[in-house]
């Protein structure tokens, strides 16, 4: 391989934006894939920003708009959810009506209907209720430990 990708991630920040540099930087490494993968099921391709990427086997719903974020595999986005500047790692489930900006939320998350977030880090299994107002919070179990 002549080109690659290597970042210092010390930060959230600078974590969240590596993953952000992958979808600029995947059609110049490997022209061959694609930023959606094929197994997933998108029903409005058109909300999809050019510089998301979506992993194999998300669910995107009706009128549900992804913009400048990183979906992980086997995600399921439902209708009417607006996600941007975020990274969902695998397994996330976000109920329809919720608004996520610039948030990581990781590996089998659900974020309850009508939940909005922004600037939040979600840790691995963590449940958001419905119609909650979460801005600039960690949210991790008793048991699990994430530095920032």
């Amino acid at each position: 391989m002549k080109e690659g990708l290597c970042s210092r991630v010390s930060t959230l920040g600078l974590y969240m934006e590596a993953n952000r540099q992958v979808s600029k930087l995947l059609p110049v490494i490997c022209p061959e894939e694609s930023l959606v993968h094929s197994s997933a099921q998108i029903v409005s391709k058109h909300m999809v920003g050019a510089d998301s990427l979506i992993g194999p086997d998300t669910q995107v719903g009706e009128k549900s708009s992804i913009k400048h974020s990183v979906i992980g595999s086997s995600c399921v986005i439902r209708d009417r959810v607006t996600v941007t500047n975020c990274l969902l790692m695998n397994s996330v489930t976000v109920e329809e009506g919720s608004n996520i900006q610039s948030s990581v939320i990781c590996n089998n998350a659900v974020i309850e209907k009508g939940a909005d977030i922004k600037n939040c880090l979600i840790g691995s299994g963590q449940r958001i209720e419905a119609k909650a107002k979460r801005v600039n919070e960690v949210i991790v179990g008793n048991d699990q430990l994430m530095e920032i």
